[in-house]
């Protein structure tokens, strides 16, 4: 789901805070994994956050980074994801919006989303960098080799997103590889609107306009 942060960073020079929300459920991996997150946040040149495994210290930690950092930009798994961490993750970062006012990209990755409104193009050079990072998750690639399927499931993301946001009948999008996004203004704990300049953010494209 992270296209948009990388592009962001290297296109925008905008600084790119990961939020580690869980490790995951196997409690006799997370010693690793953690490991193999902070490898992969080096080798991105991202800030880190670790939130405690309690889902009560989760929201007062997620709103005290929020009230301090006052992002331009949260990313999160869309509410429906069908991953349960994912889910949690939207529900969490719902309720700790009441008391901030910020733009929120919902993501998919294990479930498309119903009514995302923009996709963003992967530029060859930021899908090297994903599966390089990706790569440093040794115990996850081995059950599952995400880094190999990662570029079938943006093609298949292009195909999709074309045929949803285009005019019925139109050409698809010129992209090889993207990923879907819903744009959302949040104020005062609510979805105020929704936005986008263009259905389409490609590699030539400035993100920032997508965040006016």
């Amino acid at each position: 789901m992270g296209t948009l942060a990388l592009r962001l960073q290297s296109e925008n020079k905008m600084k790119v805070i990961n939020v580690a929300v869980t490790l995951g459920s196997a409690r006799d991996r997370q010693k690793a994994r953690l490991v193999e997150l902070t490898k992969a946040i080096r080798f991105l040149k991202w800030d880190n956050v670790v939130l405690a495994e309690d889902w009560g210290k989760k929201k007062t930690q997620l709103t005290t980074l929020l009230k301090k950092h006052s992002p331009t930009l949260v990313i999160a798994p869309h509410a429906h994801d069908r991953h349960p961490a994912h889910e949690k993750t939207a529900q969490l970062l719902r309720a700790c919006l009441k008391q901030h006012d910020t733009t929120v990209a919902w993501a998919e990755y294990w479930n498309p989303q119903a009514n995302p409104n923009c996709l963003v193009e992967v530029p060859d050079n930021e899908h090297l960098r994903q599966v390089q990072a990706l790569e440093f998750h040794a115990g996850e690639v081995i059950r599952n080799p995400y880094h190999l399927r990662l570029l079938g499931w943006q093609m298949d993301t292009v195909r999709r997103g074309s045929e949803w946001l285009a005019q019925k009948g139109a050409p698809s999008v010129t992209m090889l590889a993207g990923q879907l996004y819903r744009f959302e203004k949040w104020q005062k704990g609510k979805s105020v609107r929704s936005f986008k300049p263009s259905p389409f953010a490609l590699a030539t494209d400035d993100l920032a306009d997508w965040l006016e």
